[in-house]
């Protein structure tokens, strides 16, 4: 019985981080209308650039973690500039190509930094501490800063759509690219923003995580 609650712990867990990943991929789809194919593979990106910083290089966790998140956002923004924005207005097609184009770059790139690591790349928790017990279910620091992590970002992005100028451009050219760019929007600049945002937020997924992404053999 124990087990099969920590497995439930477990289970909650790895939802809520794939639940920000399906948030990034959403943010993507309804301001573009275009899914990104490359999505997965940047999850995977964001989490090794944090594994190298805390890992390999010694930077404390939180840092290693914010480190990823803008990594992540920047990598998208040049991406953006480069390979997407050239073919926005040619159809979704060429969008979805140009994603999957860039998902066998990430992939090579992942295997020519960071290949023969392993089929599994530990990545220390934040809290080294042993499981809690709540009504006999096991769980340990690291799920609890898992969900907790995953909620403020919720929140944090909630308000952001919300309450920001951004986030409200964002939302006018998921509704209408056309109407917005004729009330002054920067519609390129806003499919950048939401491409490095999705990518932000699958880089805090990735760096909050308990291990990260397998390797690339």
């Amino acid at each position: 019985m124990m087990m099969f609650g920590y497995l439930v712990a477990t289970g909650i867990t790895t939802g809520a981080l794939y639940a920000l990943v399906a948030l990034g991929i959403t943010i993507v789809y309804k301001s573009t209308r275009s899914l990104n194919f490359a999505h997965g593979d940047l999850f995977m990106i964001c989490g090794f650039i944090a594994y190298t910083f805390h890992v390999m290089w010694g930077y404390p966790y939180i840092v290693s973690l914010l480190l990823a998140v803008v990594a992540g956002f920047a990598i998208v923004a040049v991406v953006e500039r480069i390979a997407f924005r050239p073919v926005m207005d040619q159809g979704i097609a060429s969008v979805l190509l140009a994603t999957i184009g860039l998902s066998f770059v990430l992939k090579g790139i992942a295997r020519g930094v960071w290949g023969g690591k392993g089929d599994f790349i530990p990545f220390p928790p934040l809290v080294q501490a042993p499981p809690l017990s709540f009504a006999g279910i096991l769980v340990t620091p690291q799920q609890l800063i898992v969900l907790a992590g995953v909620v403020a970002v919720m929140i944090v992005f909630g308000l952001f759509f919300k309450y920001t100028r951004l986030g409200r451009m964002m939302q006018a050219t998921a509704d209408n690219a056309k109407a917005a760019r004729l009330v002054g929007i920067r519609v390129g600049r806003v499919y950048m923003y939401t491409f490095a945002v999705g990518t932000a937020i699958a880089g805090a997924a990735a760096a909050t995580a308990e291990p990260t992404p397998n390797a690339i053999m």
